[in-house]
């Protein structure tokens, strides 16, 4: 293979007609120097051939070089006429001295004419084969007239002429379509080699232009192609492991996954941090494909999109949102203490004034009263003291909740009992001013909730339906086991809540307009929406001014049902 390497290239030219045939002439012209020497070498040192006939071989291979120099040139058709030209004459030459038809030379001169036409065009062809055929009729008439000596054993010339035009004429054709079929395989050959540069070259394109970088790999992780490096020119990483250009923490994450490719055939993605330029951590997802090769997966397909920037917005907006739900919280704090303020300066100065009262009634007129008298003012102090302590607690629970920090400590408990012990204690402070209904659905025998957090939700929910429902209607207190939640109902034929304001009823500190002149903190219904929410349920409510209010709690089974110890939280 090494002495092809020392062999003359064949020319290119941009028009690929001319290419091709100028190669194919390229190749012809080269066997018929390579013949044209061994031949002369033979006659000069084996057979002894006087000096005239080297000196033609010498001509004719000046004639093969200027038809080389030709071809070489671009003139294709001129250089394929003058082989056809010194060929047909080295045919002539070798008959008339070589004894006619019977010798190599003189059939490989004539195999040459055909195929050197063949390039130059079908007219050429028919010409350079008559030519040989006249040169066929003048060795008929030179073996009949005793030019060369009958030899024994051989046909007559006349029979030798008939073999030869037949030869001549098939070795022709099927020299034709040889060459057809040669010039239609290297036209697609040309046709397959330019769509697969362009192909090639498009694939470059898109893989060099690409956002993110593309890469493969062998069934060794070891990379086998990469299309852009953040570290300089990628060839360098050929042969590398993958890994290390992953953060150490990630290496396993993702072996897992190139794993599981390789070993299914399925695609996968995940997001890691990369070993940056500097040494830091990047961000990149990749998404895995297999690469096959036939029905074997030979390797995996990486495409790594650098994610950094979208991570870095990504922590960047959460860590905003947290600074955002933190102002709101201290916005909400901070209205919390304003409103806070506000019911002392409003609520604690009517009770305040009524202590104040008492306290000097006991102490400059303690002869002048009478005992009951004296009860009297201590009741309203207690009432009054009990009052604050309510409002106070109720201040500190919201404010809890509000924190995060509302306790939750459930218990298993019969829910049917306690809502009515619930039940009795405000209809006793109630002393029979509405009727009080109270229906139980299912069985609520053993049921997990916070005594405490119940207590809130059942004795606000309660003393607010009797606060702002006339006297002489009725309350109704429904509890029921659904198929996923206890629910809780308490309906009212109370003042109602304007539609308008309904959706910031549980909003500490809010009160509607239509019940501001009734006593009142607006925290009562902040601490059942946090004690409902504490139990993991939920809370609505229906109302229409004029007409009464429903409340809805819906806690779900699966917290708040503590069945046979099974479950409880």
């Amino acid at each position: 293979m090494k002495v092809l390497h020392w062999l003359p290239k064949p020319p290119v030219f941009p028009d690929a007609d001319r290419a091709r045939t100028a190669k194919l002439l390229h190749y012809i012209l080269l066997v018929t120097v390579l013949a044209n020497l061994v031949s002369m070498a033979t006659d000069l040192l084996v057979l002894g051939q006087p000096l005239w006939w080297s000196t033609l071989n010498a001509a004719i291979l000046l004639l093969q070089i200027a038809a080389w120099m030709l071809n070489h040139g671009g003139r294709v058709k001129a250089a394929a006429f003058l082989l056809c030209a010194f060929c047909w004459a080295g045919v002539t030459v070798s008959a008339y001295t070589i004894n006619g038809m019977f010798n190599s030379l003189f059939a490989f001169y004539n195999v040459t004419i055909v195929m050197a036409a063949l390039l130059i065009g079908s007219r050429a062809t028919i010409v350079f084969t008559g030519l040989s055929l006249l040169s066929g009729l003048y060795f008929v008439a030179a073996s009949e007239g005793g030019i060369y000596p009958n030899e024994v054993g051989l046909m007559s010339a006349s029979e030798t002429f008939f073999n030869y035009a037949i030869t001549f004429i098939l070795s022709a054709v099927l020299l034709t379509f040889a060459i057809r079929a040669l010039n239609a395989a290297l036209r697609r050959a040309e046709q397959n080699e330019r769509a697969l540069q362009q192909s090639e070259s498009k694939y470059r394109s898109v893989v060099q232009t690409a956002p993110s970088s593309i890469l493969t790999i062998d069934r060794n992780h070891c990379i086998t192609f990469l299309s852009r490096s953040i570290y300089g020119d990628p060839n360098q990483h050929i042969g590398q492991s993958i890994y290390e250009f992953v953060q150490p923490d990630w290496r396993d994450t993702l072996r897992k996954e190139i794993d599981h490719v390789l070993q299914t055939g399925d695609s996968g993605s995940l997001e890691l941090q990369v070993i940056n330029v500097t040494g830091g951590a990047a961000w990149y997802t990749d998404h895995i494909a297999p690469l096959w090769d036939g029905d074997q997966i030979v390797g995996a397909t990486i495409i790594a999109s650098d994610t950094n920037d979208r991570k870095q917005a990504e922590q960047a907006q959460i860590e905003a949102e947290r600074l955002r739900l933190e102002l709101v919280k201290e916005r909400e704090v901070v209205e919390m203490k304003e409103n806070f303020i506000s019911t002392l300066s409003h609520d604690f100065r009517t009770p305040l004034a009524i202590i104040l009262s008492a306290k000097e009634s006991l102490h400059w007129y303690h002869d002048r009263l009478t005992p009951d008298r004296r009860l009297e003012h201590l009741h309203n102090i207690d009432q009054q003291v009990h009052y604050i302590n309510h409002l106070l607690d109720d201040v500190l629970t919201i404010g809890k909740a509000r924190a995060g920090k509302l306790a939750f400590a459930p218990e298993p408990m019969d829910l049917m009992t306690f809502c009515k012990e619930m039940v009795g204690q405000v209809q006793a402070i109630d002393k029979d001013q509405h009727e009080f209904i109270f229906s139980s659905r299912g069985d609520l025998s053993n049921v997990s909730a916070d005594p405490q957090l119940l207590q809130h939700i059942l004795i606000n929910l309660l003393t607010n339906a009797a606060k702002y429902s006339p006297p002489g209607t009725y309350i109704e207190i429904k509890l029921s086991r659904e198929a996923e939640s206890v629910l809780i109902e308490v309906t009212d034929q109370g003042m109602g809540i304007p539609e308008s304001e309904q959706p910031h009823l549980f909003e500490p500190f809010f009160r509607a307009h239509n019940a501001r002149k009734i006593k009142g903190t607006g925290l009562g219904l902040a601490i059942v929406r946090e004690s409902v929410v504490a139990h993991g349920g939920t809370i609505d409510c229906t109302s229409r001014e004029g007409v009464g209010t429903t409340f809805r709690l819906h806690l779900p089974l699966e917290v708040a049902f503590f069945l046979n110890g099974v479950h409880s939280q």
